[in-house]
């Protein structure tokens, strides 16, 4: 196998149960990758997926540690560079935890697999001022407008994840206790409060519009599309929440996932205990959560640059 032989694969080549396509839309709805970053992804995958495949690997579920290890050591061989190396585990590893999240594995096989250490990005957040530009920009009168405030406000209001609020049904929502259940990667299910806001935009949506979008197509989805009033869709969240950063002047990118990192961010800055922040987003790990008390620190270093007389 060599170096050329992983450039020439195409993610069309892939079977279909490998999902490639369905994980070229999260990196581009949920992740909001740029465009190139997305290629290298897909490009990475296709040699990867490919060599699983001509070594017997049906769907992704069959694809073990000690496969992906091997792969990695046979392209170390060829004399692939330690930075590629490990940027081609950084793929493989996102892509398995999509691939957890979608139900399509039941473990992540990279898991343990080493992975050199490198600065962790601090997540983008939109500030109070611009969550509120967004919701300012929403007209309720026009079509769709109900839909779009209730699903701003339930975004930053419970920090839910783009494909858990597409996934929403009706009978997840518990107006009468202020909470919506939700139904995380791998099918976990955790409570998430409504606040007043978010509980109120909801029933006026529900109660107001949802029945005039419905067409009989949609089911018990919560949130539907104004055109065939099917389930509203992550390219669909994608698509409103740009023209609504655009109708406002926002410049800070604006994507479905910046309002979770917001919410997360904006508890932690006034306070909140990491652990019930963990709890709220539906982190397995502790240490996934932890980097939103980075945030806070940054926001605190930055407060006593601007106001300490002697900082």
């Amino acid at each position: 196998m060599s170096q050329q032989d992983h450039k020439a694969e195409s993610p069309e080549r892939a079977p279909r149960c490998f999902l490639l396509e369905q994980f070229e839309d999260y990196l581009m709805f949920e992740r909001n990758l740029a465009a190139n970053t997305i290629e290298s992804y897909l490009r990475d995958l296709a040699g990867f997926v490919a060599q699983m495949v001509r070594e017997g690997a049906a769907s992704p579920a069959r694809v073990d540690r000690d496969s992906v290890a091997e792969y990695l050591n046979e392209l170390a061989g060829v004399g692939l560079a330690a930075s590629s190396l490990s940027r081609k585990l950084s793929s493989i590893r996102l892509y398995f935890r999509f691939l957890e999240g979608e139900g399509a594995v039941s473990a992540d096989p990279t898991r343990t697999l080493e992975l050199p250490r490198r600065g962790r990005k601090l997540p983008e957040v939109l500030s109070l001022d611009e969550i509120l530009l967004l919701l300012d920009a929403v007209n309720p009168s026009r079509p769709g407008g109900l839909r779009d405030r209730a699903l701003i406000e339930l975004m930053y209001g419970t920090g839910m994840r783009v494909s858990e609020v597409c996934n929403l049904r009706l009978e997840d929502i518990r107006a009468e206790q202020a909470l919506v259940i939700v139904f995380g990667k791998g099918g976990k299910e955790r409570v998430a409060p409504l606040g007043e806001l978010a509980l109120a935009a909801l029933g006026e949506y529900i109660g107001k519009e949802r029945s005039l979008l419905d067409k009989g197509s949609g089911g018990a989805s919560v949130f539907l599309n104004l055109r065939g009033g099917r389930q509203i869709t992550r390219m669909g969240i994608w698509k409103l929440l740009q023209k609504y950063a655009k109708r406002a002047g926002v410049e800070s990118k604006v994507y479905p996932h910046v309002l979770r990192h917001s919410f997360a961010t904006h508890l932690v800055e006034n306070g909140a205990d990491l652990r019930v922040v963990q709890e709220l987003l539906g982190h397995a790990d502790i240490s996934t959560t932890k980097i939103y008390s980075h945030a806070s620190s940054d926001m605190l270093r930055q407060v006593h640059r601007d106001f300490h007389p002697r900082a």
